[in-house]
């Protein structure tokens, strides 16, 4: 599965502060947070150390006060303290054994385990093409084992689920799935004329308690 993390939607701006200055400030903050981070990150590290990477480079294509914004996000990111989710889960939320439990049980679990990731700032979207019991199993063997970070309520990470099947997992660069059940009508009409991609159809499994995701690809 990958994660994306998303900022808030709005700052509270300093009245009289020159826009290019903070802009000089924030990049000296963010960029030693992010290389000092770098020098110490393990291999499950590295994945998101390129995504920032990634991201820093695209802040080209935005005005100075959103990538002024763009810097405050993600110095928070960087600032906000981490936990082991397994152990704070535990610690509310019982794990149920799969091997045991009924279909209802586990679709009940699933629930109460979706929403409460969600109430911590994490997501888990685009996974009602899977069965209750492989989302469950993804979300306890690929998730809960990652140290995550605690954010603030308008900061948060989705985890797309749309790069598994019930057996395997795909490759990253795999959209096949998204484009199949997820993809908004703007992703569809602008990669057609690029790719040969799935028309979409109906997820099998409906889940009011999924939270929404936000697009992958934007115009």
């Amino acid at each position: 599965m990958n994660d994306h993390y998303h900022g808030g939607d709005r700052h509270d701006r300093e009245q009289d502060a020159d826009p290019t200055q903070e802009n000089g400030r924030l990049r000296f903050i963010y960029e030693s947070l992010l290389f000092g981070a770098r020098e110490t990150a393990d291999s499950e590290d590295e994945p998101f150390f390129v995504d920032n990477l990634r991201r820093r480079d695209q802040t080209s294509l935005l005005s100075l006060e959103e990538e002024n914004d763009y810097f405050r996000d993600m110095i928070l990111w960087e600032q906000a303290p981490s936990l082991e989710l397994k152990t704070f889960v535990a610690k509310y939320l019982p794990l149920i054994d799969l091997q045991k439990a009924t279909d209802a049980e586990v679709e009940r679990s699933l629930s109460k385990l979706v929403r409460f990731l969600n109430s911590i700032g994490h997501r888990i979207v685009c996974a009602d093409h899977l069965s209750a019991r492989r989302v469950y199993s993804l979300i306890v063997n690929g998730v809960l084992p990652h140290q995550i970070k605690v954010l603030p309520p308008e900061m948060f990470t989705e985890w797309f689920f749309c790069f598994h099947t019930e057996t395997e997992i795909l490759d990253k660069n795999d959209f096949t799935i998204y484009f199949q059940y997820y993809a908004e009508d703007f992703e569809h009409i602008f990669w057609r004329e690029e790719d040969d991609i799935p028309k979409r159809i109906a997820t099998p499994y409906s889940r009011p308690y999924m939270p929404k995701h936000r697009p992958i690809f934007t115009l």
